[in-house]
Formats: structure tokens, C-alpha cells, sequence
């Protein structure tokens, strides 16, 4: 099967560290993200497929963000879902 793009997902854990802010709050100021050994691919479709053989590697850089994400999985949610794109 051949695919113009896919899903990968990584099980692994995220480990954040909070501290307070000048209101007293906390808040995260660092996290990252150590991975897991079980990867899983999918296509658009949500059907499982094999490891491409040409990924570029691509690093977990987690940067905190201040506002939540507005982008909802695919998988989850429906591409059909409005939120999607």
C-alpha cells in the first residue's frame, strides 16, 4: 500500500515540571517527553500500516504552550469534524 501521508503514534510518558508564577499559580515551565518502544502507524484512514521505510526522523521537541491546541486528532474526532482544518 502506498500512502501520501500517515499517522505515527509514539506511547510513551510526558514528565512536566510546575512552578509558581508571579500571580501565586502554578504553572509548567518545562516538560519532555521520553518514548516508549511501541510506535504504531496508520494511514488517514485509521487503518494500521508498516513503518514507511523512508521517515525522516523527526525529534519530540515539547515546547509549552500558553493557550490549549485547537487541533483535534483526526482519528479520534473525524476529519469530517469542523475543527479538523
Amino acid at each position: 500500500m502506498t500512502t501520501d501521508g500517515f499517522f505515527k503514534y509514539t506511547e510513551g510518558y510526558v514528565t512536566q515540571y510546575f512552578q509558581k508564577n508571579a500571580e501565586g499559580k502554578f504553572e509548567c515551565v518545562d516538560q519532555n517527553f521520553t518514548a516508549g518502544h511501541e510506535v504504531t502507524y496508520t494511514d488517514v484512514a485509521g487503518n494500521t500500516i508498516n513503518p514507511p521505510q523512508d521517515e525522516v526522523r523527526q525529534p519530540f521537541d515539547m515546547v509549552g504552550q500558553k493557550t490549549p491546541s485547537v487541533m483535534p486528532d483526526p482519528i479520534l474526532y473525524g476529519e469530517e469534524d469542523s475543527k479538523w482544518f
